[in-house]
């Protein structure tokens, strides 16, 4: 009985300390001198930590993906706490529940009540001396994992790559105030994911627009994402998803729209191979009269309708006789072509270079039937076609019956529209 009531005793303790640490500290202490002390002790700790990071009315707000995520399932009530959580950061207020700072992290990272009975926090740091970074809206109970995120990012974050100004041959022009350059270059990355994170731009004169039920927060660009949205004259894009090609794009095509607003021939054309991607971009920068949002297949179509129809080319296109790698795949890799023959090639290999090099190059457009010969698809250079020798000749033979069973079935694929 009493090592339960001791086990007891020392839950209930436990509690009444989780519990006081969930209040906001507004209490009154009384009488009591030393309890008065304790309380400016703490108020003052807190205060010079939040003095390091004061924030203007001038602030810029930078929220990632995930809070405008939030804010858009959040509640009226909700949204109307974060925008006074925020207000009040703006004009300075440095109170306990405002700006926490919270052990532990490799980095410096607040965290501000957003109020006391649901237990929410808005993890946030200070970016420069105008602007501050909101990377999460949650429960007090996933603080501590959102912490080691915001760290492992901010450390992800810092091995930036290599620039041409380090490199010996460039330090001697490099020397006079060029190291800043890492420093604006800098991209943060998900925490989630190795991608950059996705940030957006809230003007401190703005930040009650976000209780507007049709607030649409601005993507905010890095210094490189501007510099490629702000340069002039045509520009190849490259990299993987996620890694901000078409915020880059949309932002473009909306300064396009900014510089070419008096110019009546002036007019846009966007092209993706998904619906979706195509609807997403025409939400994002906003539809115009003069700009049109489509898929590459949706084009085809519109362009065999009004253009006219040539001799060398079929006329009708039906889905059900496209070649497609399953197809090409199932016809030409059964029965002889065997995995360990000699004339053997990986498929999607086969499939890539008849689609990229015998029927999808320059010099195949060049000829009069489309298709570049044996000869100069063994003549293409190394570095452009990486196949060895044995490896073309098993390719050709392969296009050769792939050929053969186009004509056959009568099967289309994507090079002959």
């Amino acid at each position: 009985v009493d090592d339960t009531k001791e086990a007891l005793g020392a839950a209930v303790a436990r509690a009444l300390e989780e519990t006081e640490e969930e209040e906001e500290y507004l209490f009154d202490f009384g009488d009591v001198e030393c309890e008065k002390k304790a309380d400016n002790i703490r108020f003052n700790t807190q205060f010079a930590l939040a003095k390091k990071c004061e924030i203007s009315t001038k602030t810029v707000i930078h929220l990632s993906s995930d809070v405008v995520k939030w804010l858009r399932q959040a509640d009226t009530k909700y949204r109307e706490f974060f925008v006074r959580r925020i207000q009040q950061l703006q004009n300075g207020d440095r109170s306990r529940i405002l700006a926490k700072r919270l052990i532990g992290s490799e980095s410096t990272i607040f965290e501000t009540y957003l109020e006391q009975k649901s237990g929410h926090r808005i993890l946030w740091q200070m970016e420069t001396k105008l602007s501050i970074l909101i990377w999460y809206v949650a429960k007090h109970k996933n603080v501590s994992r959102l912490m080691r995120l915001i760290d492992d990012s901010e450390s992800r974050s810092a091995r930036q790559r290599v620039e041409a100004s380090s490199m010996l041959e460039f330090n001697a022009r490099t020397q006079d105030g060029h190291n800043e350059s890492q420093t604006t270059n800098r991209i943060l990355l998900n925490p989630r994911g190795n991608v950059p994170l996705k940030v957006y731009e809230v003007q401190p004169d703005s930040i009650a627009e976000i209780l507007e039920a049709s607030w649409s927060p601005q993507l905010y660009l890095s210094a490189e994402e501007k510099s490629i949205v702000e340069a002039s004259g045509t520009i190849l894009l490259l990299g993987r998803s996620g890694t901000g090609k078409t915020v880059c794009i949309c932002n473009r095509m909306d300064l396009d729209r900014q510089r070419n607003r008096h110019i009546q021939s002036f007019t846009q054309l966007f092209i993706a191979r998904s619906q979706r991607l195509a609807r997403y971009v025409s939400e994002t920068v906003g539809r115009h009269d003069r700009c049109v949002f489509t898929t590459f297949g949706e084009l085809l179509r519109r362009l065999e309708v009004e253009l006219p129809n040539l001799d060398s080319c079929r006329a009708t296109f039906l889905p059900s006789q496209k070649m497609t790698f399953s197809r090409f795949k199932k016809g030409l890799y059964s029965g002889a072509m065997k995995q360990n023959s000699k004339e053997y090639i990986d498929p999607m290999i086969a499939w890539t270079n008849i689609r990229t090099f015998i029927k999808g190059s320059v010099e195949a457009l060049a000829n009069t039937d489309q298709i570049l010969d044996k000869t100069g698809f063994m003549q293409l250079g190394k570095k452009r076609c990486r196949l060895d020798h044995e490896g073309r000749l098993k390719v050709y033979d392969i296009f050769v019956r792939y050929q053969k069973v186009l004509a056959d079935l009568d099967l289309w694929d994507d090079n002959d529209r």
